[in-house]
């Protein structure tokens, strides 16, 4: 019996899936843990952050997914994880209510290019 991680790119690929599900979590706790306790934001200001975490993937999402079918995904990939890292870190230090919410957009923006890029290459490694 074949091993999963003896196909070339699969251990990459599960790390990545790894990588995300956590980061997911991570913006969750951090966005609303913050703007829960250090901004004391309403239902309504939450409700705005969700919103803003959310709406690029409405815009932008099958732009991005085109893309990752056309490009490289592996550098969709890692263009997105760096976004992440950039978002977050910017979301753990901000002071002010306004560049928060503006960096919760931004993280929505960042988030975009990850599961495309991963579909793609799921699909390339269950074509070997």
């Amino acid at each position: 019996m074949l091993s999963l991680f003896k196909i070339a790119g699969n251990t990459s690929l599960f790390a990545s899936r790894i990588f995300n599900s956590i980061a997911v979590w991570i913006d969750f706790t951090l966005i609303f843990t913050v703007m829960s306790f250090h901004f004391n934001a309403s239902a309504y200001q939450l409700g705005i952050a969700a919103a803003l975490y959310g709406f690029p993937g409405l815009l932008l999402g099958p732009f991005i997914g085109q893309m990752a079918d056309r490009y490289s995904p592996a550098v969709i990939l890692l263009t997105s994880a760096y976004g992440r890292f950039i978002t977050s870190t910017w979301l753990a230090i901000v002071t002010h209510h306004e560049l928060f919410l503006f960096g919760v957009f931004l993280k929505g923006i960042s988030n975009l290019g990850m599961i495309p890029a991963e579909q793609v290459l799921i699909r390339e490694l269950l074509n070997k």
